[in-house]
């Protein structure tokens, strides 16, 4: 009687254990994911690191720098403020609740402080690998306030030909643009690019981004089509993003 007492005694905490286990991951499969997000950032060349220390206070595991040209006229960077075209962009992934944070900070009462005039946009992913999306949920904060608000603003972004982006600027500007920045690609070979798209690609390609409302983003992308599509010497691919919040700097 004592050695099946003593069995019964062993069996029950591994039963319990393994309900447990069972009942974590039936909470994992049913939990609600959210999807990282993108904050885009332009500032003026080398005042970039102010921002960069807000993010990572706020929960923002991983930022990528990376150098760029503004392309508004004299004219429109007085109106703004900006002192430089030389710009440095700055990809963030932070979580929805971080970069919630980060942007009513910026709205509210921290801007000044960057020490750069510029701006801040938020992007939403699509979709994202298994361990960006755990990192972004481990390093972040909750998600909190306004989600699933249409987009008012739109990232339109242009590869064309190095040396073409003043022209794509420019049917830009004539469809309500007020400026954009670019950024210097090299084009990785593929044959089957051209191939279907019937058009050969030069390797060395500026990428022209342009914010803008969301009700502007059609004219300007037809306008860019126009002048400078796939089909003329600039040789622009166009396509957009929703943008889900901006707060501008400075």
């Amino acid at each position: 009687m004592q050695e099946k007492s003593k069995t019964n005694v062993d069996v029950v905490p591994d039963f319990e254990q393994n309900a447990t286990k069972l009942k974590r991951n039936r909470q994992r499969k049913t939990a609600k994911v959210e999807r990282p997000c993108v904050l885009l950032s332009v500032t003026d060349r080398g005042k970039s690191a102010s921002l960069r220390d807000l993010f990572m206070r706020s929960g923002v595991f991983m930022s990528l720098i990376s150098m760029g040209e503004g392309t508004a006229s004299s004219e429109i960077m007085d109106i703004l403020g900006l002192v430089s075209a030389e710009k440095d962009v700055t990809f963030s992934i932070a979580s929805p609740g971080s970069a919630r944070e980060i942007m009513n900070a910026l709205n509210d009462r921290l801007s000044a402080e960057i020490n750069s005039k510029g701006i801040v946009f938020q992007i939403s992913l699509n979709a994202a690998s298994n361990l960006l999306v755990s990192a972004a949920q481990s390093a972040g904060k909750n998600s909190e306030g306004r989600m699933g608000e249409k987009s008012k603003y739109s990232l339109i972004i242009a590869s064309v030909n190095r040396g073409y982006s003043d022209e794509v600027m420019t049917a830009a500007k004539s469809a309500g643009s007020r400026g954009g920045t670019v950024l210097r690609a090299h084009q990785i070979e593929n044959d089957e690019t051209d191939r279907i798209l019937g058009v050969s690609f030069t390797a060395e390609r500026d990428i022209v981004t342009i914010l803008t409302a969301q009700d502007k983003r059609n004219a300007i992308m037809e306008a860019i089509n126009e002048k400078c599509g796939v089909n003329t010497k600039a040789n622009a691919v166009i396509m957009s993003l929703p943008v889900d919040e901006v707060a501008k700097l400075g």
